[in-house]
This record gives structure tokens, sequence and C-alpha cells, in this order.
């Protein structure tokens, strides 16, 4: 068997609920405390586009994985570097899985078949 066609890198993520648009570094350290911390850059550190690029998004919902203690609700993103169109291959494909937990005790047995499953999409051709 040759090599991966994927690469497939594990990540956590969260979601801030907010109607703030975000301009420059004071919004970014305002909506998450301990990146000012982190990264140091100035509030008044203005964001610009980088390199004049503009990214396609398309999200695509509705299945579920089980992941032993919760069942998570899955999504595939294609991300396109131009306007998509019916055979234009996507840049990037990206597959998340969204569950909460309110306590943040995420057990072992979660992470595992969480991990299994991304080890599973390595191996789709």
């Amino acid at each position: 068997m040759g090599p991966s066609l994927f690469l497939v890198v594990a990540s956590k993520s969260t979601t801030v609920p907010t109607s703030r648009t975000i301009n420059d570094f004071e919004d970014i350290n305002i909506l998450f405390s301990g990146f000012k911390n982190d990264y140091n850059f100035s509030n008044s550190q203005v964001l610009n586009q980088v390199s004049s690029l503009t990214i396609y998004e398309r999200k695509y919902a509705g299945a579920t994985i089980d992941l032993g203690e919760f069942d998570a609700d899955l999504e595939l993103s294609l991300w396109y570097t131009q306007m998509p169109y019916g055979s234009l291959k996507p840049v990037l494909a990206e597959i998340s899985f969204k569950y909460s937990d309110p306590n943040a005790n995420f057990t072992r047995k979660v992470v595992e078949l969480a991990a299994s499953s991304f080890g599973a999409l390595k191996g789709l051709t």
C-alpha cells in the first residue's frame, strides 16, 4: 500500500457566542481571554487579508457518529480558492464532529473513539 493521500490532524475547538465583528486583535483578545497572554498582539493591531486570498466554504451536515458516551454531529466542510462549480475539486476537506460535555469531562473512551474515527478516515480512497 502506498503513502496516504490524506493528512489527518486532530484538534479541539470551541464556540464563543458573539455579535462582535472581528476587525482587530482587541476583538480577539476580548473574546478569547488567554490569547493576549499567549501571543501578546497589541489590541490596535489590524487584521489584514492574507495575500488577497478568498476562500469559499461549503458545509454539509446531518450525519451523526457514536462516540460511546456521546452521539456527535458530523460535518463535512469543503474549501475552495474559487467559487465552487460542478467538477471543481476542493483544496481542503475538513471533517469534524461536535459534541458537548457540560462538565468538560471527556473520558478516555470518547477520546479513543474519536481518534479511531479519524484513523478510519485516513484509510479512505
